[in-house]
């Protein structure tokens, strides 16, 4: 027959077994997020950075992003900012977006990134034309894995007046096992911290006070 020693350290070994297994999974982190809700301006800010012709094509309205205007033979608006997807994959991007009844299905809206040169590398493009706000998910499959990159936004537009606004930017990531991220200090990005031996450690700890409890009685 079990003794109360047998059945404790049963239960014990079977928690501290069942907490190292979750603490080894992947777990779903927030990377970057942006809401844009600060109060109108020509300057985006919380350190992003803008291509524009003019001071107000790139700005901050009615609490969301705006891109508008065109330029001839030049980049149109567009925005970038450095994010860092270290101990991160499975990346997934997720934004609002909505385009001015004066765009047509000949312009385009682009998300990607930037270049050490300058240069835009779009990882997705959208037709345009007028539409209420709509989400957009998008899997990066293995892109930027471990890496700093500057997220980047721009529109490719034929008229001044052609404008995207955009909202609700969320870049997140599994983390990978055996990984920390740091906290953050940029107020324009929330990023998890994760420490996979907490929750074994917890559980190890109330186990081992039960059993002395129980073999105390």
């Amino acid at each position: 027959m079990p003794t109360l020693f047998s059945r404790s350290f049963t239960l014990f070994s079977i928690a501290m077994c069942a907490s190292l297994g979750i603490a080894s999974g992947a777990h779903a982190a927030v990377i970057f997020a942006e809401d844009f809700n600060r109060p109108n301006s020509d300057t985006v800010g919380v350190l992003w950075q803008e291509w524009e012709q003019d001071s107000n094509d790139v700005a901050l309205y009615n609490q969301q992003l705006r891109l508008r205007d065109h330029q001839s033979e030049q980049l149109d608006a567009a925005v970038w900012r450095q994010v860092d997807t270290s101990g991160y994959e499975n990346l997934q991007l997720a934004f609002d977006w909505r385009a001015s009844n004066s765009t047509e299905a000949s312009d385009t809206l682009h998300a990607g990134w930037r270049d050490s040169q300058g240069s835009m590398h779009a990882f997705w493009s959208q037709s345009l034309g007028g539409s209420g706000f709509t989400n957009q998910t998008i899997a990066l499959d293995g892109f930027a894995l471990n890496t700093l990159f500057d997220l980047s936004f721009w529109i490719d537009v034929s008229a001044a007046t052609e404008t995207v606004y955009l909202d609700n930017l969320l870049l997140s990531g599994d983390t990978i096992a055996g990984t920390r991220q740091p906290p953050s200090t940029d107020t324009g990005a929330a990023v998890s911290v994760y420490e996979p031996g907490s929750i074994a450690l917890l559980v190890m700890g109330l186990s081992a006070l039960a059993w002395r409890r129980k073999s105390l009685a």
